[in-house]
């Protein structure tokens, strides 16, 4: 969310598992299209009661919105076929791991990544952010930690300080993004983005 009076980003959080109860305005809309759904579902499985990706995006945004009880203008999505590769736009994210976190890689290889600050690639990121099973507190310090990890990375994109390396970084950002705004719609907005606290 960009405040244009403030100049500051904020970002929002949902964790997918989380349950909702959809308004009945907004359960009989969704309803409409998908006889199944029902008026309480897991966030993360919205999308499941749709066929298609726009329908899935639309619908899930209008969850979100209800949620929110504000609306959503813009909506963008980068799938989990993406997703390491969006993680791998920037070079390196440090994070503070809070714990040591071992899982399997898509390879079976074990891997390790030790408690303390550590630079993470995309393939660790998805690892570590993808099985809620590894964390004490579960699904909370999940959260916790893709929250602080997406600050760091937002971080690294502030940085960014001259307009050429910001909009090769965006362009490549919206060829793995899906969402109802495209690139060439957001150039009248570029110059925000060298305001934002």
């Amino acid at each position: 969310v960009f405040n244009l009076d403030t100049k500051n980003m904020d970002y929002i959080f949902f964790p997918k598992r989380a349950e909702v109860s959809l308004s009945d305005t907004v359960y009989q809309t969704l309803s409409s299209v998908a006889k199944d759904i029902p008026q309480v579902v897991k966030l993360g499985n919205v999308g499941k009661y749709f066929a298609s990706d726009d329908e899935r995006y639309q619908y899930t945004t209008a969850v979100i919105a209800d949620i929110l009880g504000a609306e959503v203008n813009h909506y963008e999505v980068i799938n989990s076929d993406n997703f390491t590769k969006f993680i791998d736009l920037i070079d390196s994210v440090e994070i503070d791991v809070p714990q040591e976190i071992k899982y399997k890689d898509n390879s079976d290889t074990q891997v390790t990544i030790p408690e303390g600050s550590q630079t993470l690639i995309g393939d660790q990121v998805v690892g570590m952010l993808s099985n809620i099973s590894l964390y004490k507190n579960g699904e909370a310090d999940r959260v916790v930690l893709m929250e602080n990890y997406f600050k760091n990375y937002a971080t690294g994109v502030y940085s960014m300080e001259d307009r050429e390396t910001f909009c090769s970084y965006l362009e490549s950002y919206y060829n793995l993004a899906t969402g109802n705004i495209t690139y060439d719609e957001l150039e009248p907005y570029m110059d925000y983005w060298f305001q934002i606290k």
